[in-house]
């Protein structure tokens, strides 16, 4: 009984070495099938050294489970390597005699059957994989009988019928034990193929909405100062300005595409400045300020202090674009939205305040996530960048709000070094 389960034993050991092997990727495909025959030949030679029962020098083992398996899954190429391991095993550890005989016998068998079933095995279904073993032990298990019959009537007794039966029946269940763990792990492992591939698209279509997005912000910014442009009677200085800051979000647009995306490209090792604060926050304005104006809202600022924050100012301007611009969008009705900054300690507590429909705490809880929106016609993807670029840089972001109040996002900022104006992250 002991060696029955270790015989078992090495079986599956061998499965799952094999497995192991393929999942970690350590194993090129051209090898695969080589790999399938040198853990089948192995489980058929430890089969055969340590036998499940001896009765009339005739070894009772599970060694044709291995070649079975073997040679369905590895091809017909491996069944014939695996016949002349089988045949041969049998000769160096047993001898010749009528044991070896009936080896060959089995083996030419096996190599036909599974040279039958090879081809399509992989595509039947997990019960008729199941039967086609059912029906070939079966089929053995007639053979063994016969053999007896013909060449050791004295061994036909109930002792040996009993062990027979109780032989082909550990056969059959061993073989339906290994079948089954294996196309779980095959089906498992196909699953994870599929997830994969999934999530590669699910990616893919992340990054082209959201470059789509980015892109959209600048542009959407351009036509509105391109429209300005049609008034005749704005001066020669405001229509330079308008057409400089049209140029601005052009190049912006084109940064964005050049990067694709910077929550792709998180800025690890990049070299940072010192940003200053109120200059930064008076662009963001001067871009936003038309996009404000059609909607009815007033963009307003309190106690910008003229401090150095560190960080990357096309960053600092594209994540308090996306944040203003969700605040501005956030007020159906026009309103207000107010920009504040604080110190605290060696921070700057930079507030962006609306007076929207506000949040509820699980809606907070999902902001940042791809396609998450408290609008109908939002994407989420404006935050979302906001909240890589914050992690990027290493800032930190809060979130206070109330329903049918408003909401206010607070970034802590680390303050620069006034004497030095670059850092390396």
């Amino acid at each position: 009984m002991v060696n029955l389960l270790l015989n078992v034993l090495t079986i599956l050991i061998g499965v799952f070495i094999y497995y192991i092997f393929v999942f970690n990727k350590q194993v090129h495909d051209k090898y695969q099938k080589p790999l399938i025959g040198f853990v089948a030949i192995v489980s058929i030679v430890l089969c055969m050294i340590f036998p499940a029962e001896n009765i009339n020098d005739y070894l009772y083992d599970l060694r044709v489970i291995p070649f079975i398996i073997g040679a369905i899954y590895g091809g017909r190429n491996v069944g014939g390597v695996l016949l002349v391991a089988f045949i041969l095993s049998q000769y160096i550890l047993i001898g010749s005699g009528t044991g070896f005989y009936l080896t060959i016998f089995q083996g030419l068998l096996l190599l036909i059957f599974t040279h039958i079933v090879s081809p399509n095995f992989k595509s039947y279904s997990i019960r008729k994989k199941h039967l086609i073993g059912l029906a070939f032990l079966l089929v053995s298990w007639i053979v063994n009988v016969l053999n007896h019959f013909f060449f050791m009537p004295h061994t036909l007794d109930y002792y040996f019928l009993s062990i027979l039966i109780f032989h082909s029946v550990t056969l059959l269940l061993t073989y339906s034990l290994v079948i089954h763990i294996i196309e779980y792990i095959r089906q498992n492992q196909k699953m994870q193929e599929e997830i994969n591939e999934i999530e590669k698209l699910r990616v893919i279509s992340e990054l082209a909405a959201s470059v789509s997005h980015e892109v959209r912000n600048p542009l959407t910014v351009t036509k509105g100062f391109l429209q300005l442009l049609k008034d005749n009677e704005i001066t020669y200085d405001k229509r330079k300005e308008y057409l400089d800051y049209s140029l601005c979000e052009l190049d912006r647009a084109k940064a964005i595409i050049t990067g694709y995306l910077t929550y792709a490209k998180p800025s690890n090792g990049n070299a940072l400045t010192s940003i200053e604060v109120s200059r930064e926050i008076d662009k963001v304005f001067q871009v936003l300020m038309p996009y404000a104006l059609m909607r009815g809202v007033e963009l307003s600022v309190e106690n910008i202090m003229e401090v150095y924050v560190i960080g990357d100012p096309k960053k600092f301007q594209q994540c308090i674009v996306n944040i203003v611009k969700n605040a501005i969008e956030a007020m159906n009705e026009g309103g207000k939205v107010i920009v504040n900054t604080k110190l605290k300690h060696q921070t700057l507590i930079l507030s962006i305040q609306d007076f929207g429909e506000g949040m509820s705490k699980q809606e907070i809880s999902l902001l940042g996530l791809p396609f998450y929106s408290t609008k109908e016609t939002g994407t989420g993807l404006g935050i979302m960048v906001a909240y890589s670029i914050i992690k990027s840089m290493g800032w930190k972001v809060e979130i206070k709000s109330r329903e049918s109040v408003g909401t206010t996002f607070f970034l802590e900022i680390p303050l620069s070094n006034s004497n030095s104006k670059s850092y390396i992250s």
